[in-house]
This record gives structure tokens, C-alpha cells and sequence, in this order.
């Protein structure tokens, strides 16, 4: 693929980033204004939370390690033999992800209490009723993730970077125009079908790659052993991280009202214009980097990784500049609106200034885990990860008594950057002149 070509895809997944995460924002803008802060919204979070969260540990990690093994299947033995391994997988994890589904619909209620321990009455019993309509997420999201690593082994990015798009749009148009027949359920269901169309829109693209529904299933498979391994320490990593999330948002629950929702909404608007630059170019590095890594072509590995991360930092530098100086009219042209006030602009817009700090680190940080997964070497970054979210914790304890809301965005900032330097710290004890 020549320079011109991989900039074009690049470019595409960015741009397929950013309209995603615009349509998800228009999404939560839509909810707010349709349920508002109500018990049926408060029922509906906690009860798409608990599918979601399970699938953050356990299908993020999955994600994560599948493309460096299948890469190295189609490196160093045959496609056949890569599609074989990727049926066999499919097919346990399909198994995994039914069983935890069937769990959680029977103990819905013992799940809900611990989740969400003060709700009652009216709520309790929808959280349940919507937790059990919104489990078999779990088997749908390991069926696309799988999906997805297959494609972009074989390096066909575009269709993994919109299948997000119909989901939102599905949502949208729900909310639009028909929340007031089916309410907080329909929106419920609604979320399962958006969801189930991402399994088929990446169909055909895999079906041309050769894959093919298989009855295989081994436990014993050498290749689902590895991902296994693998994937331990990427959970205890994402998990570790989960905690900063909790951590932060029970700190701004003791500020000012309103603080939890600008923390929220000044994160999400750091994400967008963070994530959509580096999560383009780590997806797009990362299957290369899986074949070099099984050709122990290291020399490259390196020069591939430097040039990543050089146009990785340079690509955000100016967006990181942005986000800092236009914060405030961005903030007022987003989100100040109906219940939105002049007073929660003023909030929000603070705290990005802070999270804005962060932008290099968390983009250094996207590219250098990415090296190690590559690897194979999941252990360091979650070791790392570990570190960097104690300073992460640290900080936010402390900082939030000295500049409140803006102290939990500050110790994020720095949290990604510790983390970033730490990665790549150990990376030059690999790679001399990275």
C-alpha cells in the first residue's frame, strides 16, 4: 500500500470517528431531552451499564490480543488455518457470552441491587425488567468484535470504522419518532437491534475474506490458549482504569450540582477531539505491526512505530492547542442550550482546559500500548497501567480539594501522561532509539 493510499485510509477512519462520535453525542442529547433526569433514564444507564461493562473488560480485551494471534496465524501459517482458529474462537466465545447472558437474566434482580442499591419500588423493578431486554448485547458485541479483528487483519478498515453509524442512526430515529408510542422499553429494544446491525453489515466483507460459520469447537486450541493469556492482563488493565472513572465521578458528586454531568460532558468533548486522531491511526498500525512482530522484523517494527508516533503527536499538538484556546465557544455552540446555562458553560469549558493538557499523553499512549500488543506483551502495559492509575487515583484526592472539578480533569492529564512516558521508557529498553 504506497503513502498516498495509507493517508486515504487513515483519513476515512477519522473522519467515520468523528461522525460516530458526533451521531452517539446528538444520541445522549436526544435522551436527555426525551427522558430527561427521571427514573425511567436512571433505570435504563444502570441497566444498559451492566452488559456494556461486562463486555468493556472482557471484549475490550479480547479486541485487543485477537489481531496480533490471527496476524501471526496469517504470517507465518496459512489463511485457512487463521480462519479455522477465528471460527473456533467465535464459536467458544459465542458459548461464553450465552451462558453469562442466561446468568444475568435470572439473576437480573441480585445484580441490580448491588449496582444500584438505593433503587426501589417503580425503579427497581424496571431496571430489572430493562437489564434482562438488554443482556444479549453481551453476544452480540463479542460477535462484532470478533468480526471486526478479521477484517482489519486482512487491512479493510472502512467497513469496522462506520458500523458504529446505523446503530446511532437507528437510536435517533427512535427518539425522533417514536419514543412517545414505546418509551424507556422501546428505547431499550431499539438499542439490541441498532446493536445486532453491526453483525450484519460486516458479514459480507468477512464471507469475501473466506471465513465461514464452522461446528468446531476446541477448548484446547493453542491459538484460543494464547488469547487467553493475553487477554488476563489487558482486563486487569481496562478494569484499572474503569476505577479512575468511578473514583472521579464519586469526588465531583460532593462539589458543586452539576459537577458529575460537566465532568462527563468535558471528557466526552476531550474524547472527541482526542480519539477520533489516535484511535484512527492505532487502528490502522496495528495489524502491520502484528505481521512484523511475527517475522521478528524488529528493525522495522521500530522505524514503523517511530514515524506512528511522530504523526500521532504532531496531528494533535494543534488539536490540543484548540481544544484550549476555543474551549469556551465550543462548549457554548455544543451544548449551551434549554437547561444547559451560561454558569454549566463556564464549568464544563474549565475542566476541558485541563483535560486538554492530556492530549499528548493520551495520544502517546494509544500508539505505545499498540507496540506492545503487538508483541504479544500484554503483562507490561498492564503493569504500567496499574501505575499510572494509582498516580491517577493520588492525584485526584488531592487535587480536588485544591482546584475542585478542574483538580479530577488535571489528575487524568497527568495520569495519561505518566502513563505514556512510562510506556515509552520501557520500549527503549527494547528498541534502542526509539
Amino acid at each position: 500500500m504506497t503513502t498516498s493510499q495509507k493517508i486515504k485510509v487513515v483519513s476515512i477512519i477519522m473522519m467515520a470517528g468523528l461522525v460516530t462520535k458526533l451521531f452517539g453525542f446528538l444520541r445522549e442529547v436526544l435522551v436527555a431531552a426525551k427522558f430527561g433526569a427521571t427514573i425511567e433514564t436512571d433505570a435504563f444507564l444502570i441497566a444498559f451499564s451492566i452488559p456494556t461493562v461486562l463486555f468493556i473488560s472482557i471484549g475490550t480485551a479480547l479486541s485487543t490480543v485477537f489481531i496480533p494471534v490471527f496476524s501471526e496465524y496469517l504470517t507465518l501459517r496459512s489463511r485457512e488455518e487463521a480462519l479455522k482458529f477465528a471460527a473456533n474462537l467465535l464459536n467458544v466465545m459465542l458459548v461464553v457470552s450465552v451462558l453469562l447472558t442466561l446468568a444475568g437474566i435470572a439473576l437480573a434482580p441480585q445484580i441490580v441491587s448491588i449496582l444500584a442499591p438505593g433503587f426501589s419500588g417503580y425503579a427497581f423493578d424496571l431496571a430489572v425488567k430493562l437489564t434482562r431486554i438488554m443482556l444479549p448485547l453481551l453476544v452480540i458485541l463479542m460477535a462484532t468484535y470478533i468480526q471486526t479483528g478479521i477484517l482489519q487483519s486482512f487491512e479493510q478498515f472502512i467497513i469496522p470504522a462506520v458500523i458504529s453509524i446505523p446503530y446511532n442512526l437507528v437510536l435517533i430515529v427512535f427518539l425522533l419518532y417514536l419514543d412517545r408510542f414505546f418509551g424507556i422499553v422501546g428505547l431499550s429494544v431499539a438499542t439490541v437491534l441498532g446493536w445486532s446491525l453491526q453483525v450484519f453489515i460486516q458479514f459480507p466483507p468477512i464471507w469475501k475474506t473466506g471465513f465461514r460459520v464452522q461446528s468446531t469447537f476446541k477448548l484446547k486450541d493453542p491459538g484460543l490458549y494464547k488469547i487467553l493469556l493475553l487477554a488476563g492482563p489487558v482486563i486487569l488493565g481496562t478494569s484499572a482504569q474503569q476505577l479512575v472513572i468511578f473514583v472521579n465521578q464519586a469526588l465531583a458528586s460532593g462539589l458543586s450540582e452539576g459537577s458529575v454531568a460537566a465532568l462527563n460532558f468535558s471528557n466526552k468533548l476531550f474524547l472527541i477531539g482526542t480519539g477520533v486522531f489516535a484511535m484512527a491511526i492505532t487502528t490502522y498500525m496495528l495489524p502491520g505491526l502484528s505481521r512484523l512482530a511475527a517475522l521478528k522484523d524488529y528493525a522495522t517494527l521500530n522505524h514503523n512505530v517511530r514515524q506512528a508516533l511522530k504523526t500521532t503527536l504532531l496531528l494533535l499538538t494543534p488539536v490540543m492547542l484548540g481544544l484550549i484556546i476555543l474551549r469556551v465557544p465550543l462548549v457554548k455552540l455544543v451544548l449551551e442550550r434549554g437547561a444547559f446555562t451560561p454558569e454549566a458553560t463556564t464549568m464544563t469549558s474549565s475542566a476541558l482546559f485541563f483535560f486538554a493538557l492530556g492530549t499528548l499523553g493520551f495520544a502517546g499512549q494509544e500508539v505505545l500500548n499498540k507496540a506492545f500488543y503487538a508483541m504479544q506483551d500484554s503483562k507490561t502495559p498492564m503493569k504500567l497501567a496499574l501505575v499510572s492509575t494509582g498516580v491517577n487515583v493520588v492525584l485526584s484526592f488531592v487535587l480536588v480539594h485544591w482546584m475542585g472539578l478542574n483538580g479530577l480533569a488535571l489528575g487524568n492529564a497527568i495520569g495519561y501522561t505518566v502513563l505514556a512516558v512510562l510506556l515509552w521508557w520501557n520500549l527503549q529498553q527494547k528498541w534502542r532509539g526509539l
